[in-house]
């Protein structure tokens, strides 16, 4: 919910990233979480100067460079020809509502059936997706990657884009070696791997 609300501030303009728009992510906010994101944006349209505001457009803006640098990385690959795209940990991702570049494209959303649920039960409020969206529910102590995606209908002898946002960083060494030989064994010549991690401040 945090990352969907940081995209949403961001799109209201308090950010200094100002070309940066996701009109999805309000969609799945709470009652909460929509409130602080209305006085938000009335600020911002009052030109009023605020600590709220001033609080928030750190890590909005953060969230805003995060989100539309692979946005362009995730569309450099569809350019070159990737019709297949993998997000994992999908969450409240909506870049299969809002990416114009993903028309053509199969995007299939891997995360945990909760997460999965939550988000089915908002996506009608949105415009149809751009892309062919397949939803992947996994519980990875039942169930590897490779066979959730198998059963998914994602085709391993095709280029894959995969996205591997805000997730690594909550994963053990252990986790993240597997998934990545999964990864391997599902990418076909030409894929493409976009990840973003913390490295340790020396």
């Amino acid at each position: 919910m945090m990352v969907a609300y940081m995209r949403a501030v961001a799109d209201v303009g308090a950010s200094d990233v100002r070309d940066f728009r996701d009109p999805t992510a309000r969609v799945f906010l709470n009652e909460k979480w929509s409130r602080r994101l209305a006085k938000l944006e009335e600020q911002v349209k009052s030109g009023r100067k605020t600590m709220t505001l001033g609080y928030a457009r750190v890590p909005a803006d953060l969230m805003a460079l995060r989100t539309s640098t692979i946005d362009a990385a995730v569309g450099a690959a569809v350019a070159r020809g990737t019709v297949q795209v993998v997000i994992l940990g999908a969450g409240l991702d909506g870049r299969a509502w809002r990416m114009t570049e993903l028309a053509g494209s199969r995007v299939f959303e891997v995360d945990h059936p909760a997460t999965q649920a939550f988000k089915r039960r908002h996506v009608g409020a949105l415009p149809p997706s751009i892309a062919d969206v397949t939803f992947v529910p996994i519980d990875f102590e039942h169930e590897s990657l490779d066979a959730a995606l198998a059963r998914a209908g994602h085709d391993a002898t095709r280029p894959t884009c995969w996205i591997w946002e805000g997730v690594v960083m909550y994963l053990t060494p252990g986790v993240v070696r597997s998934t990545l030989a999964n990864i391997a064994k599902r990418s076909a010549e030409g894929s493409t791997l976009i990840v973003n991690y913390h490295t340790t401040m020396r």
